[in-house]
């Protein structure tokens, strides 16, 4: 199993598996990537859409060669296809600075270690680069939103 940059994984299991229109507008980034990471777990992916900015929609659509989706609705369903859902994500070291959110998810079922970066504007936090996802093919590592912190098993 390999961690391919482009969508998330996940089912939060804490209650905020609900995602719906206003919640591309909270103020709590943790919450916008809960609902983020449930969405993509259900398969929802105009709800998972909604709550990226728009670069990070047209960042969804950048598939590999011959795979390329017309909209991020159309890559999330792909990706979804072939990811494996994590059964706990676990959102760590959450950092606001200004604007913009960083933070770290982990899981154990799957192994996954990823960064999140989220930006803020008047509608709330958004997810501002499409996230890992942990995938049946193999593909390179996530990424890392802090140089300071190894992967686990690091």
């Amino acid at each position: 199993m390999a961690l391919v940059a482009s969508a998330a994984l996940a089912s939060c299991g804490d209650g905020q598996d609900e995602t719906s229109a206003t919640a591309a507008t909270s103020d709590d980034a943790e919450i916008v990537v809960r609902q983020y990471f449930a969405a993509f777990a259900r398969g929802d992916a105009p709800a998972a859409c909604a709550l990226m900015t728009k670069v990070a929609q047209r960042g969804m659509q950048q598939l590999p060669p011959g795979e390329r989706a017309d909209s991020c609705e159309q890559a999330t369903k792909e990706l979804r296809r072939d990811a494996l859902v994590a059964s706990r994500p676990q959102i760590q070291d959450l950092r606001i600075s200004g604007d913009t959110a960083t933070a770290r998810v982990t899981s154990k079922d799957p192994p996954y270690d990823s960064g999140v970066v989220l930006h803020r504007d008047d509608g709330g936090w958004k997810i501002a680069f499409p996230l890992a996802v942990v995938s049946r093919l193999e593909g390179p590592p996530g990424i890392r939103p802090h140089d300071d912190e190894p992967h686990e098993g690091e």
